[in-house]
């Protein structure tokens, strides 16, 4: 049990909690997007320079440099994937943030 002069300071320390949380919700959820709408026109030009990679002979002197361009364009979005693994597993479940209390409601 806490300490009866801790007592008063509860509700006010519960209310700071969850608005931390959820603003810190907010953010990741911002991050979120972000990592989507920059994930989706990167996809679109690695397949464009896939294609590209496609219609050009190995022995062309483009080749490999659209090559690279190719691999570069994937490392780039392995790393926003994991950016996006990151945020899923840091943040809360929409079910888990719509049973946060009312920031202004201590709990009883």
């Amino acid at each position: 049990m806490l300490a009866p002069i801790l007592q008063p300071w509860l509700p006010k320390l519960r209310n700071l909690t969850l608005a931390f949380v959820m603003q810190t919700s907010d953010a990741l959820k911002n991050i979120r997007y972000s990592l989507h709408a920059l994930a989706q026109p990167l996809a679109a030009v690695a397949g464009m320079v896939d294609l590209l990679l496609l219609e050009q002979p190995p022995d062309n002197p483009l080749y490999k440099e659209i090559q690279l361009i190719s691999d570069k364009l994937e490392q780039i979005l392995e790393i926003v994937a994991h950016m996006r693994e990151i945020t899923r597993a840091v943040s809360p479940s929409p079910a888990e943030a719509a049973s946060f209390p009312a920031q202004d409601q201590p709990e009883p």
